[in-house]
């Protein structure tokens, strides 16, 4: 009996009708796929996700999701997630992981030993390119053992798997200046994700079907500092004056 897997955090979100595809960032990703570590880092309501998902569902690699919470903040939890999420998308794989790791119904063995155990197993199991996706990870990025296990999978792991971290803070693994230095990683901050006037214009003619001045879309991001969050609840606020105003003048 291993630790009981909640499915929706190893399914790959459903791709919604009103995510604006932003293809320069589109592109970004893409490309950093080429390296094995790729970080998307910003704070909340920029999209992080949206964006990822958007990819997820265009690429031709299959993408392995995991959405972290603050319960799998143990190592026997976010093991059971991280196999399960793999094996969402490879049902051949996670059988010998699970075997090997959690006889005795929960891990306790060192972050490294487990290391070689999912390493191992997907050497012999995958052959083709594919992308774990570990979401919202600043919710267990102050657990030493979740951290280790990290730096030493993205190490050890074939060139094949290719892991994309979202977080809300910049990270840091002991062996990452290593990677660096190798062009291993790759990634995404505040400032690529801010909403660019020019997306503004498009967000709003696609999700609300009405075309803004350039001037009145620089001044959106001007106010919301392209944060997505704020961009929507301007927009809300608009739409109502507006609304107000026809009303009074009827």
């Amino acid at each position: 009996m291993t630790v009981p897997v909640l499915l929706t955090k190893v399914t790959l979100p459903h791709r919604r009708r009103d995510l604006l595809t932003r293809q320069r960032l589109v592109e970004i990703v893409e490309e950093s796929l080429d390296r094995k570590l790729t970080f998307v880092v910003a704070p909340a309501g920029f999209g992080k996700t949206s964006l990822l998902i958007d990819v997820a569902h265009r690429h031709e690699f299959p993408f392995c999701w995991y959405s972290q919470e603050q319960t799998d903040n143990d190592l026997s939890g976010f093991l059971a997630h991280f196999i399960a999420c793999i094996e969402q998308r490879f049902t051949r794989f996670g059988e010998q992981s699970r075997a090997a790791l959690f006889s005795q119904g929960y891990c306790d063995l060192p972050p490294q030993h487990c290391v070689r155990v999912i390493v191992n197993e997907l050497y012999n199991t995958i052959t083709e390119h594919f992308v774990i996706v570990l979401d919202d990870f600043h919710l267990v990025s102050d657990h030493p053992e979740i951290n280790e296990f990290i730096n030493g999978f993205v190490q050890d792991v074939d060139q094949n798997c290719h892991v994309v971290i979202l977080s809300r803070i910049l990270l840091t693994f002991p062996d990452l200046p290593l990677m660096v230095a190798r062009t291993q990683t790759g990634g995404l901050g505040l400032k690529e994700l801010a909403f660019r006037p020019d997306e503004i214009k498009t967000l709003m003619l696609q999700n609300y079907r009405q075309s803004i001045s350039d001037e009145a879309a620089r001044e959106l991001a001007q106010k919301t500092d392209g944060w997505i969050t704020g961009l929507l609840l301007s927009a809300q606020t608009m739409w109502r004056g507006m609304l107000q105003h026809l009303e009074g003048t009827s």
